[in-house]
């Protein structure tokens, strides 16, 4: 990754750097999501979590990696960080409320007046 964002940043080699903005872009979306979902499928959180770590080192801090982040804790019954990171989602629009209330991974918090605050629709 420090090696493509070098080469990205190279304004001499305008061809590398336009291909190794290309190769991290693909990078990204793989670490960021495709392999992330593919170790939750299989009910691996840990390895979830490590490949959105590499997602972050690409684009650090992108609200993007949140809703995957809360994915990734709710399979480790991790109720604190995964309402940080819906939290996040949320306010990012990266999810829905209809899509936290509908989600089985969150029913394990169903109990917690925290998660019942951030599902319940807004007060008038």
């Amino acid at each position: 990754i420090l090696k493509l964002r070098q080469w990205t940043e190279d304004t001499t080699d305008s061809v590398r750097a336009e291909w190794a903005e290309q190769m991290t872009a693909g990078l990204y979306v793989e670490v960021s999501f495709y392999e992330p979902e593919a170790y939750l499928a299989v009910g691996d959180p840990s390895r979830a979590l490590a490949m959105l770590g590499i997602a972050d080192e690409i684009r650090p801090h992108a609200p993007a990696l949140c809703r995957e982040r809360a994915r990734a804790y709710a399979l480790r019954h991790d109720s604190e960080r995964t309402l940080a990171e819906l939290r996040c989602a949320l306010a990012a629009h990266t999810i829905t409320l209809t899509e936290v209330r509908a989600d089985p991974r969150y029913q394990f918090m169903r109990a917690l007046d925290a998660f019942l605050d951030l599902i319940q629709p807004p007060k008038r």
